[in-house]
């Protein structure tokens, strides 16, 4: 940069110096991490490790370079409802996933995707794999699929491989989970109680030592009938003796 008189550079609106016709140098432009809203999308948190992380699994060399330029870089992130735009392949990746998960259903399909755009106006491009760098996403739970006792999970696919990724968060209200892959994914649930150590409620009584009372009488021992006698013999009976005469006089009647 040319040297200018003690009173210094005074710049025109195109950052010629009008003294010695120097250029103002550039400024250092920051990068924009954005993550767009969708009505139809649940609504995603970015904590600010992650836009850090970010900015070093997307930003280049070069781009560093046009950043000292002054040359704007934004990183979208997008989250989008795909329960009708899903592709055919991820569907059927998804369905596979849920059959070896027979207590899970399917929520909602999602579209997860990374975008990088340098200098204003310039070509949003894709970006599918963010390499070793993990960014940690948080999603709220879509208010048609709130219920107590629900468990979330999220099934990504990414090149035709399936991969089940569990809920980083204890908030019900919430759904936290790493990635560092952009394509389709899934919310899937499960209902039912929280696993614990104690055994689960039954309708059946609890056995006790006391026999279960019912509304019959209690049966009561009762003797066999005895059998008739079959008639047998006449029982003897003593004979009557026959009638004798008194003798008057012995020997004389």
């Amino acid at each position: 940069m040319r040297t200018c008189p003690p009173l210094g550079h005074s710049w025109d609106s195109d950052g010629t110096c009008t003294r010695c016709s120097a250029r103002k140098p550039a400024e250092s432009a920051d990068v924009k991490v954005t993550v767009p809203a969708d009505p139809d999308a649940p609504a995603v948190t970015l904590p600010a490790e992650s836009r850090l992380a970010l900015e070093n699994a997307v930003l280049t060399a070069k781009d560093r370079a046009l950043l000292a330029d002054g040359i704007p870089i934004t990183i979208r992130l997008e989250v989008t409802d795909a329960d009708d735009t899903v592709p055919e392949a991820d569907a059927l990746a998804v369905a596979d996933a849920l059959a070896g998960m027979p207590d899970y259903a399917l929520g909602q399909y999602l579209d997860v995707s990374l975008f990088k755009t340098v200098g204003l106006g310039g070509q949003k491009a894709p970006i599918a794999d963010a390499g070793t760098k993990q960014i940690t996403l948080q999603l709220a739970v879509p208010e048609a699929l709130q219920a107590a006792e629900r468990t979330f999970r999220i099934i990504r696919v990414h090149e035709g491989a399936a991969d089940v990724l569990d809920d980083l968060d204890s908030d019900p209200a919430t759904i936290t989970f790493r990635t560092s892959l952009f394509s389709t994914y899934a919310i899937v649930y499960t209902d039912g109680p929280a696993a614990t150590d104690e055994p689960a409620p039954t309708d059946e009584p609890a056995a006790t030592d006391e026999p279960a009372a019912t509304d019959d009488p209690a049966p009561t021992a009762t003797r066999p009938p005895r059998p008739c006698p079959r008639p047998g013999p006449p029982i003897p009976t003593a004979r009557p003796r026959p009638a004798t005469r008194r003798r008057c006089c012995p020997g004389r009647c």
